[in-house]
């Protein structure tokens, strides 16, 4: 009798949790100047297989095919006061919608440079405000010597499209352009 043993194959895959030293902020203009908010606090995490881990820098084409990026609208500091910030998190909707959360559907590797670092085109959905939008956009990474992936990259962003109302101060007279940048500068370690 001959006895044939079928092995299913095994993705090996590890989380990322994102850690320290990552910094997210958005960027904009208004009428009487350009203007720049920080963002507090930031959560997220990835999930990478062996054939993205195994090297240095993943091959063309590896793909990260989970992951998901967390911010809190009230940990958003435009550094102009109370008022001002109160008025980004009226724009964001904070009471109802405390969190902006961007879901990752796939992220490729499109090129890989001789420094080790790598470019890939990420695709998912950005909920702000309660309205969710899919986006593309271009990421940056590189492994670190310590194990950490850093990835880095920003988005343009029109704000109505998510059912946000511009904020504007003086009774109108500072009104905020309605499109801004997410710019982020993330760290995942193991």
């Amino acid at each position: 009798m001959i006895g044939l043993f079928f092995i299913p194959a095994r993705v090996f895959s590890q989380k990322y949790i994102l850690g320290q030293g990552s910094v997210c902020s958005v960027k904009g203009s208004s009428t009487l100047h350009d203007w720049n908010v920080t963002i507090g606090k930031v959560s997220g995490e990835i999930t990478l297989d062996k054939s993205f881990t195994k090297k240095a820098s993943p091959a063309k084409g590896a793909v990260i095919a989970a992951g998901n990026i967390s911010f809190e609208v009230k940990s958003m500091d435009g550094g102009r006061g109370a008022v001002m910030n109160d008025k980004i998190y009226n724009a964001f909707q904070s009471e109802k919608n405390p969190n902006v959360v961007f879901t990752l559907v796939k992220a490729t590797v499109t090129e890989v440079k001789t420094d080790g670092s790598f470019t890939l085109n990420a695709t998912g959905n950005l909920t702000m405000a309660g309205n969710t939008q899919s986006i593309s956009f271009p990421l940056t990474g590189k492994k670190g010597t310590d194990g950490r992936y850093n990835f880095t990259g920003e988005k343009s962003l029109d704000m109505t499209t998510y059912g946000m109302e511009p904020p504007s101060a003086m009774f109108g007279q500072i009104e905020t352009g309605k499109d801004v940048t997410l710019i982020f500068n993330l760290f995942f370690g193991a």
